[in-house]
C-alpha cells in the first residue's frame, strides 16, 4: 500500500493510523521522497512487535502481568533483550528465540511477564525490546507503554456517588479508560454535545435525530451521565448566518416555547437513561452565550456578544427548562448557574441570583481551570470556590449552602499533558515530568472535594489527535488518545477515596497540609506537601498504611517528598494516633 503526503517543514511527527476490528499484522513501514515508492529495503534484518493483549493498554492487579511479543525477520542465534522502566527503575530481562535455517524469513512469537517490580506493582510501565545478537543490535527498539492498576471499585457497575468525573466520547476504548483510572461520570458537553445538545437533535422543526446507540454505550459500561440541555438550532436561535464555525450553535434560543419542547422530549427520551442534566455552558463567557454577531469586531471572538444582561436572559433560560422538565419527570436532577472561577464568576453569580436562579435548580455547578498550587491552606482551590460560591454562601442561612455543588467542568493540567511516557515512539525530545504532571491533577481534585463539591469533572479526555499535536484543554490521555500517567495516579486517588467523604483540614506542619477523608470501612489522610516543606517524616504505627502518588508502599519513618501521600486506617481514631491528630471535635488553638 502506498500513501502519499505532503511534509510540512516544522512538523513535530507524523503518524499513520490504521483501524480494523480483526487482529492484522502491519509488517514493515517505509518512507521516502519522490512521487512514487521505491522498493521495500529493510532498514535491520529484524523488527519487535509488542502487544499488551488489552484494548485500553491496562492491566488491573488481579491479572496476569504479561505482554505478548513478535518478532519479524532472520534472527538466528539472537535474542530478545527487554528492559522494563517504570518511574522507580529500570530492569532487563531476556528471552531467546529459536534457532532458524539460513535466509529463511521467521515469525516468532511468545508471552514474558513484566512483574520485576513486586514491592511497586503500580503505576506506568514501558516495556523495550529489540533482538540482538552478539552485542550487535538486529532490530531498532520498540515499545509499549501500558498501566498496572487497581482494579476500581466500581469496574462497569454505576456509582452515583462517586465523585470523579470527566468528559469522554462514547467510544467503547475511552470507556473503559476512563473507568480503569476511577472516574464514573461523564459529561455530555464537546465530547458528547452531538449527542444531547438541541443542535444536533432537532435540525429542523419536530425531526429528531437521536443519538440512542451512544448514549446506551456509556451506561453499558457502568458510566453515569450528566446531560447538557445546551445549544441551538439555527431555526430556533439567534444566530444571524451559519459563519462562526463551532460557536454557531451556542447563539441563544430565540423561541422559549421550542427550548422548552426540547427540554421535555431529551429528558423523557432518555429516562432510564440519565437522571442529570445541566442548562448550558458557560453562559458567563460571550463565546457560548452570544446574542448576536458584531463583524466590526475581527480579533479572537470579540465579534461574538452577549445581551444586555446575560445573567437574566440564563436565569431566564434556566427557569424555562426547570419548569419544562420537573412537568415531565420530576425526578431529574438540575444541574444549573453554571458560574466560575473566572474574575467575574462573582459578579455572574449574584447576578443569576438576582433573577431568581437558585430556585431554579437543583444542583449549583462552577468551573475551575487553574495552574497555581493545590493542596494547602488559602490555596487556588479555596479561592476559586470563594470567587464562585461566595456569593451564594454570604446569603444562606448560617453560611450552609442550601443545595449541593458539583465542579462540573476544570483542569489543573493545562497545556501540561504532553507524551507522557513514551521514549522511542516519539521523534522528538520528550521532556514531560509525568509525576509532577500527575502530583497536580490530584491535589486539584482533592483541594476541590476539600471546599466542599460533590463531584469533580475534569476536562477532557477526548481532545486528542496526533504525537506533536498540542492541545491545552487535554487530560488524562496523551497525544495519541491512550491513558496518560496522570490517570495511573488518579486511578490511585480513586481508589482510596471512594465512598468517603472529606471530614477536616489540618497543617500538620510548616508546608505540610493534611486531608482527612472517612468512610465506612476506612479512613484516609492525604498529606499534601508544599515545595518548601518542613521536615516530617512518615508514620511508623501498625495501624496505618502509607502509599505514594501511584499507590506503591512507602516505607515508615522515611521523610516525606514533593508528592501526594495516602495514608490508610480503619478508622479516624486510628489515623489520629498514629499522625498526632487534632481530633475533628477538639477546640482549635
Amino acid at each position: 500500500m502506498e500513501l502519499p503526503f505532503s511534509p510540512h517543514l516544522l512538523g513535530r511527527a507524523y503518524g499513520v493510523r490504521i483501524e480494523g476490528a480483526q487482529e492484522f499484522l502491519v509488517s514493515d513501514l517505509q518512507v521516502n521522497e519522490g512521487k512514487t515508492a521505491t522498493p521495500f529495503k529493510p532498514s535491520m534484518p529484524c523488527e519487535v512487535a509488542l502487544s499488551a493483549n488489552s484494548s485500553t493498554r491496562v492491566h488491573f492487579d488481579d491479572q496476569p502481568a504479561t505482554f505478548d511479543y513478535c518478532v519479524m525477520g532472520n534472527p538466528a542465534g539472537a535474542k530478545l533483550e527487554v528492559r522494563v522502566v517504570t518511574l522507580y527503575g529500570e530492569k532487563r530481562i531476556d528471552a531467546p528465540l529459536k534457532e532458524t535455517p539460513p535466509g529463511d524469513a521467521a515469525l516468532q512469537k511468545g508471552s514474558l511477564s513484566y512483574d520485576v517490580f513486586p514491592t511497586r506493582p503500580y503505576g506506568p510501565w514501558r516495556i523495550e525490546a529489540r533482538v540482538v545478537k552478539d552485542g550487535v543490535a538486529l532490530s531498532p527498539f520498540n515499545e509499549l507503554v501500558l498501566y498496572r492498576l487497581h482494579r476500581p471499585h466500581y469496574w462497569e457497575k454505576d456509582a452515583p456517588d462517586s465523585p470523579f468525573g470527566t468528559h469522554t466520547l462514547s467510544t467503547t476504548r475511552h470507556i473503559l479508560m476512563a473507568k480503569s483510572a476511577g472516574v464514573n461520570w461523564t459529561r455530555l458537553h464537546d465530547a458528547g454535545t452531538e449527542y444531547i445538545g438541541w443542535y444536533y437533535l432537532e435540525p429542523q422543526p419536530g425531526k429528531w435525530a437521536f443519538r440512542d446507540a451512544d448514549i446506551a454505550r456509556y451506561r453499558a459500561h457502568g458510566m453515569k451521565i450528566l446531560g447538557a440541555i445546551s445549544t441551538a438550532p439555527p431555526w430556533a436561535s439567534l444566530l444571524d448566518s451559519p459563519t462562526h464555525g463551532y460557536f454557531d450553535k451556542f447563539f441563544q434560543p430565540k423561541d422559549y416555547d421550542a427550548w422548552a419542547n426540547y427540554a421535555k422530549v431529551v429528558v423523557q427520551h432518555y429516562a432510564k437513561q440519565i437522571d442529570t442534566y445541566e442548562i448550558w455552558n458557560e453562559p458567563w463567557g460571550n463565546e457560548f452565550w452570544i446574542a448576536r454577531f458584531d463583524p466590526t469586531k475581527k480579533e479572537g471572538h470579540d465579534g461574538l456578544v452577549t445581551s444586555k444582561d446575560p445573567s437574566a436572559d440564563y436565569a431566564h433560560l434556566m427557569q424555562v427548562a426547570y419548569t419544562a422538565v420537573k412537568a415531565a419527570q420530576p425526578e431529574i436532577k438540575i444541574v444549573g448557574i453554571n458560574t466560575s472561577t473566572e474574575e467575574n464568576g462573582s459578579n455572574w453569580t449574584r447576578g443569576v441570583l438576582k433573577h431568581d436562579g437558585l430556585n431554579n435548580c437543583d444542583i449549583i455547578s462552577y468551573h475551575d481551570y487553574t495552574n497555581g498550587f493545590a493542596g494547602g491552606p488559602k490555596d487556588v482551590a479555596e479561592q476559586g470556590y470563594q470567587a464562585a460560591i461566595g456569593p451564594i454562601l454570604a446569603q444562606a442561612p448560617g453560611g450552609k449552602l442550601p443545595k449541593p455543588v458539583w465542579m462540573s467542568e476544570g483542569s489543573s493540567t493545562a497545556s501540561s499533558i504532553g507524551s507522557g511516557f513514551y521514549h522511542y515512539t516519539v521523534p522528538y525530545l520528550n521532556e514531560e515530568d509525568v509525576t509532577s504532571t500527575s502530583d497536580r491533577l490530584c491535589r486539584f481534585v482533592i483541594a476541590i472535594l476539600a471546599q466542599g463539591p460533590e463531584k469533580v469533572f475534569l476536562y477532557s479526555m477526548h481532545s486528542h489527535d496526533y504525537f506533536g499535536a498540542r492541545d491545552e484543554w487535554r487530560t488524562l490521555v496523551t497525544e495519541d488518545g491512550y491513558l496518560h500517567p496522570c490517570a495511573a495516579a488518579h486511578s490511585a486517588m480513586a481508589w482510596y477515596l471512594e465512598d468517603t467523604k472529606f471530614k477536616q483540614q489540618q497543617t500538620l506542619a510548616r508546608g505540610v497540609t493534611a486531608y482527612i477523608f472517612e468512610g465506612k470501612d476506612r479512613a484516609v489522610l492525604v498529606l499534601s506537601p508544599a515545595a518548601d516543606h518542613d521536615n516530617y517524616f512518615l508514620p511508623t504505627s501498625k495501624e496505618v498504611e502509607t502509599v505514594d502518588l501511584f499507590g506503591n508502599p512507602l516505607t515508615a519513618g522515611t521523610p516525606l517528598g514533593s508528592t501526594l501521600i495516602y495514608i490508610t486506617a480503619k478508622s479516624a481514631a486510628d489515623l489520629q494516633t498514629a499522625l498526632k491528630l487534632v481530633p475533628s471535635d477538639a477546640p482549635r488553638k
